[in-house]
């Protein structure tokens, strides 16, 4: 497994961002705002990745979904 880290990626002044990136061959969108951060694997053959968004770590798999309340400290899974 391998470690992909997010820590906040928002300032005040931006409502926020979207993008997606390519990571060891599994594609990721990625969320990110002042009050939470979501972070969504693409199905696909790729293995699964550690993440830490704020201290939380969790591993994801192809289809998940990780959303972490950056206020609250909520993490919710979702996905296969």
């Amino acid at each position: 497994m391998v470690l992909c880290g997010f820590t906040r990626c928002s300032p005040p002044e931006l409502p926020g961002v979207h993008f997606q990136l390519l990571y060891r061959g599994q594609r990721i969108s990625v969320e990110c705002s002042a009050q939470r951060v979501r972070l969504e694997l693409h199905p696909g053959p790729a293995a699964a990745i550690d993440v830490n968004v704020e201290g939380i770590r969790q591993t994801l798999h192809a289809g998940q979904r990780l959303d972490v309340g950056l206020v609250s400290g909520h993490r919710h899974v979702s996905g296969p």
